[in-house]
């Protein structure tokens, strides 16, 4: 007897420690839950706190924006609606600056113009080691010069505009590029008060954005569409430019100390500058060279003896070396050769007015 009780009395002293650390069965009498429910408006759990000011409804779904001293809370509970939301029309950055480049500058070495493009610390600028090696192999190429001429004489109209809010100290700021065109003469393209359209053949609504400090613009990084002058004596050629930056000193008149750079990605390289150097490279030895010159030029690029100067020919040539890239990344994968080619170039560029 006195055996089964103390089995009886050790049972009975289980449950009650159970009871008090567990809670009861569900639906018995005196069961205090340990889980708050978050949307039902009772305190669940005793401990004094309803709902969505319980600790353990942090983070409910039920209690995300939920505010219980706002009338106009998200809370599901609360019975007042919140306030429909109010349409604001979007920020529209408004144009701070329009102007066009009246000086295209190209580098005379890989270190002019240069730039860290793909930031791993060193200047790039391939384009001024590919012009070095033109001038010293095929002397009486001045591209200097002719891109001067397509600039002035209005066959290369770049424009660009700049949309902030200032133009001393802006953390938001935008550049955009386009391709001029211009119904009248090219006398007054850089009088600072010359009305451009934008040509329907040029990139189209491609924006970099950073900020301006001190009256130092610095866009970019980003991709951008850049019409330039690559073979002399036809339109520009617009080229896709990765990791594009622009920066310059902004001024009333205009920006100066401009320099835009970027990586020319290995498909534009063989489709559009090879292309567009052989073009050059042929036309240099047309009506405008000796009869020894053209001998010279075509003996050292001319291999398959047309009379012509292929991309194909110059890609195997000392100046397809040079166009064969120095940039690695430029589709976000590590390669084990170069993918794309550092280009740099300096700028100035007057004001003007971009009818849209």
């Amino acid at each position: 007897m006195q055996r089964r009780y103390g089995i009886v009395a050790g049972s009975l002293m289980v449950g009650l420690m159970g009871a008090l650390l567990f809670g009861c069965a569900p639906g018995s009498v005196g069961a205090v839950p340990t889980q708050e429910n978050c949307a039902n408006n009772i305190d669940d759990d005793y401990d004094g706190d309803t709902d969505c000011a319980d600790s353990q409804c942090v983070g409910a779904v039920a209690c995300l924006n939920a505010n219980p001293d706002d009338p106009n809370n998200d809370n599901p509970n609360d019975p007042t609606p919140a306030d429909p939301p109010v349409d604001t029309p979007p920020v529209v950055a408004e144009p701070v600056m329009q102007v066009v480049m009246d000086q295209v500058k190209l580098p005379k070495s890989s270190s002019e113009y240069a730039a860290d493009i793909n930031g791993d610390g060193v200047p790039d600028n391939r384009l001024g080691e590919i012009i070095s090696v033109l001038d010293t192999f095929l002397q009486g190429l001045d591209l200097q010069a002719e891109t001067d001429y397509s600039v002035k004489s209005g066959m290369t109209l770049i424009l660009m505009e700049i949309l902030g809010s200032s133009l001393i100290n802006d953390a938001a700021t935008s550049a955009q590029v386009y391709r001029g065109s211009d119904s009248d003469t090219a006398a007054d393209n850089f009088s600072g008060s010359e009305d451009f359209g934008i040509s329907s053949e040029g990139p189209q609504g491609i924006k970099l954005t950073g900020k301006v400090v001190d009256g130092r613009l610095d866009v970019g990084p980003g991709n951008l569409v850049v019409p330039l002058p690559l073979v002399p004596g036809k339109p520009p050629i617009p080229v896709t430019l990765y990791w594009a930056r622009i920066e310059g000193d902004i001024g009333p008149n205009g920006i100066t100390n401009g320099r835009l750079t970027g990586a020319l990605p290995k498909s534009e390289i063989e489709s559009t500058l090879m292309p567009a150097l052989a073009e050059t490279l042929t036309w240099l030895i047309g009506a405008n060279s000796t009869p020894a010159y053209a001998k010279s030029v075509l003996s050292a690029f001319d291999t398959d003896k047309d009379g012509k100067i292929s991309g194909g020919e110059l890609q195997n040539s000392v100046i397809g070396t040079v166009l064969k890239g120095d940039l690695h990344g430029i589709n976000g994968e590590p390669d084990s050769e170069p993918d794309a080619l550092s280009l740099g170039i300096g700028f100035n560029a007057v004001n003007c007015t971009i009818q849209k």
